[in-house]
């Protein structure tokens, strides 16, 4: 099996110099035929040759026998569709579909790797993932993955994208930082090429010679970006003048089109994607004739590039795109966006991500609210709750623009800011969280109090994600007033089951048992399954913490017992983490070790993160002394991470690193844990592991001011 080599198209042309980094990538090939992975980035301005680098590494891993597939991030609407470059690298293996929800995040996770790593036992696997500044952040997460557990596999993945877009800057930055941490990562930025490789570059392009005085010119004018020479080179050779303006120069190759030549590439510029002749064929207002004659001039000129084998075009370099896209005016815009969604609806082959947004730019807000929503389901349903946020931020922009919008949805604006809530606090937006679930309330009011009360919990939660324990709290409380007593209800079970956590966060133990005895008593009764087991949780941790020790542990067994008997994976999770946690504080870290490895095989069979119980685990056996093991355990914790905020592995592994006097690899993961920890409690328990750092270290001030800031 070897799936076609289809890179960007500005990947055509000779690659000049960059002979370090063809050295580099070489070696990475070497020793991924000797079963040792490795991730690669390759960073560099638009039109830098990322592209042609991509492209001449691919040409030589299949001449070296490896399987080299390819996936693009879509220009335009890559950040909301997840996980799209993986899809259209891995379909060839046909391990995939684009239903990617079964399980759960790290069960897909795993998948991804077993279906790379199953095809490298076959031969080894070049996985090439273009554009990432166009990706979404759940494709980031799964890059960070596979970069940390490739390692043992023949298979090499690499990753391009532009290192100048604004836009992208921060999901790239933390991209980067966690591809970088992993060890097995090479990570490559392309800067300019050197005055005599443009030189060289330039006549390796062109037959023609160029009068010295212009090629100076060119050399100077395109600052070592073979792009830009290339073009400068084209528009002197076209007019003789080389024009100011980037975008100008970009529209050189379209001058002296005709009407209908424009009318193609601005339809596939506004499609924005791999375009088929089919599409072009059924928006533009041409003949086959006329399509195909203009379709061959844009070829020949090199604006298009066409790939037979999927009947596909695409623009020659998507700054071309860009340019070509920024010529529509406004109406022909609208009416343009609007034709390709009526033809993609029609043709029902794209996400509803992408016609959502074809949807909302062609001023259509009931067509684009009923795709966000959709949009924002499939996002939820393939674990990426950052784009479901993106959609659902959309769907509120739109609600107002059309009439009877509730109707339309299926829900009211109060269950989408809810909804919009759930999936901001899930992607670390907590900030954002809070704002939309207050929102929710505000839309509510007081006509609804069982439903009031479930937003103030909720508001709780998000509250408590962002550092406010205290407003938490408030929340917290106003949902349990709000829900009457009499009738009993599973809403008061939740309210009282909520309020109780929110006490026992709070370390008022006191207060949360007399709460959570009440609140499981009214759970049993109503058979309120979820609020019975959460509450055991609670209790248990309550009365460990109360000095009630043997009556703590068998609440959290019997929590972990029934949700064994219920398949509960979130119940399972959370009872396996605060058995480990609580006999740990207990002073007990061999029985904190058994509890961890039994909650590590149960949550592995029912395909659920067990990053927080790795954690724990590693935390307990470095109390036990068993140094040999945490080392393991800590390393594959990194490795497993499939969320953006994980800290605790890092915490960890620096802890460890740092008792066995590895200060350089100790200080590079507490930096990690400074980029994901947000909480004001974990800051404060983070700063404590950093005095200890600095006590090694023999920094006495240092510890001193940390321990103060951590207080």
């Amino acid at each position: 099996m070897s799936a076609p080599l289809v890179l960007g198209a500005a990947a055509s042309g000779p690659l000049v110099g960059r002979e370090a980094e063809r050295a580099r990538l070489a070696g990475v090939l070497d020793a991924a035929l000797l079963h040792r992975g490795t991730t690669v980035l390759l960073a560099g301005e638009a039109g830098i040759g990322k592209s042609r680098l991509a492209a001449d590494l691919a040409v030589r891993a299949r001449d070296a026998g490896f399987d080299v597939l390819v996936g693009h991030a879509l220009d335009f609407v890559g950040t909301e569709v997840p996980y799209q470059a993986f899809l259209d690298a891995l379909r060839p293996l046909e391990r995939l579909s684009e239903d990617v929800a079964a399980g759960s995040r790290h069960t897909m996770f795993h998948d991804v790797l077993a279906a790379v790593g199953d095809q490298a036992t076959i031969a080894p696997v070049l996985v090439v993932l273009e554009d990432l500044h166009w990706a979404d952040a759940s494709t980031g997460d799964l890059v960070v993955f596979l970069a940390n557990n490739l390692v043992d596999h023949r298979a090499v993945l690499l990753g391009t994208y532009r290192a100048d877009e604004p836009a992208s800057a921060d999901r790239m930055r933390r991209l980067a930082n966690g591809v970088r941490r992993c060890g097995s990562a090479e990570l490559i930025e392309l800067g300019p090429l050197a005055a005599g490789e443009m030189r060289a570059l330039l006549e390796a392009t062109h037959s023609a010679t160029h009068p010295v005085a212009t090629i100076d010119q060119i050399v100077a004018r395109s600052d070592g970006n073979p792009l830009f020479a290339e073009e400068l080179r084209a528009a002197g050779e076209r007019d003789g003048q080389l024009p100011d303006d980037l975008r100008d120069l970009m529209l050189q190759r379209t001058a002296g089109f005709d009407d209908a030549t424009m009318g193609v590439l601005r339809t596939a510029a506004v499609a924005g994607r791999d375009v088929e002749s089919a599409l072009l064929r059924s928006v533009c207002d041409l003949s086959d004739h006329e399509l195909l004659a203009a379709l061959r001039r844009a070829v020949d000129h090199g604006v298009l590039t066409a790939n037979q084998q999927a009947g596909t075009y695409r623009f020659r370099h998507a700054l071309l795109a860009e340019a070509v896209y920024a010529t529509i005016l406004p109406g022909e815009r609208e009416v343009l966006h609007g034709r390709v969604a009526s033809e993609l609806v029609r043709r029902a082959v794209v996400p509803a991500g992408e016609l959502a947004r074809h949807w909302a730019v062609a001023g259509r807000p009931s067509e684009a609210l009923v795709a966000s929503i959709l949009a924002a389901r499939q996002a939820e349903a393939a674990f990426g709750p950052a784009e479901a946020h993106g959609h659902l931020e959309r769907v509120l922009a739109l609600w107002d623009s059309v009439p009877d919008a509730a109707a339309t949805v299926g829900l009211d604006l109060a269950e989408a800011c809810k909804w919009a809530a759930d999936m901001a606090g899930q992607s670390g937006a907590a900030p954002r969280a809070v704002a939309l679930a207050a929102r929710a309330i505000e839309l509510v009011g007081g006509a609804d109090s069982r439903r009031s009360a479930a937003l103030h919990a909720s508001l709780g939660g998000h509250l408590h994600a962002a550092g406010h324990p205290d407003a938490a709290l408030t929340a917290l409380e106003t949902a349990a007033t709000l829900v009457p007593a009499d009738p009993p209800s599973p809403e008061r079970a939740h309210a009282l089951t909520a309020l109780a956590a929110g006490l026992m966060l709070a370390w008022r133990y006191g207060e949360s048992l007399a709460v959570g005895e009440h609140a499981l008593v009214l759970a049993r009764a109503l058979g309120t399954r979820p609020a019975e087991l959460r509450c055991l949780n609670v209790l248990g941790i309550d009365l460990a913490y109360l000095g009630r020790s043997d009556e703590g542990l068998a609440h959290l067994w019997l929590a972990a017992q029934l949700a064994r008997a219920d398949s509960d994976p979130i119940a399972l999770e959370r009872a396996y983490i605060n058995l480990s946690d609580v006999l740990l504080m207990l002073g007990r870290p061999i029985e904190a070790v058994r509890a961890a490895d039994e909650g590590f095989e149960t949550l592995t069979r029912v395909g659920t993160d067990h990053t927080t119980l790795n954690a724990n685990l590693a935390e307990a056996l470095l109390a036990c002394g068993e140094w040999d093991r945490a080392d393991e355990v800590t390393r594959a914790a990194i490795r497993a991470m499939t969320e953006s905020y994980q800290h605790q592995p890092h915490i960890l592994r620096g802890m460890l690193d740092a008792a066995c006097g590895r200060f350089v690899e100790a200080h590079a993961h507490f930096d990690a844990t400074d980029e994901t920890v947000h909480e004001d409690a974990q800051l404060a328990k983070y700063k404590t592991f950093l005095a200890d750092l600095a006590l090694w270290e023999r920094r006495w001030p240092d510890a001193a001011d940390t321990v103060e800031n951590a207080l």
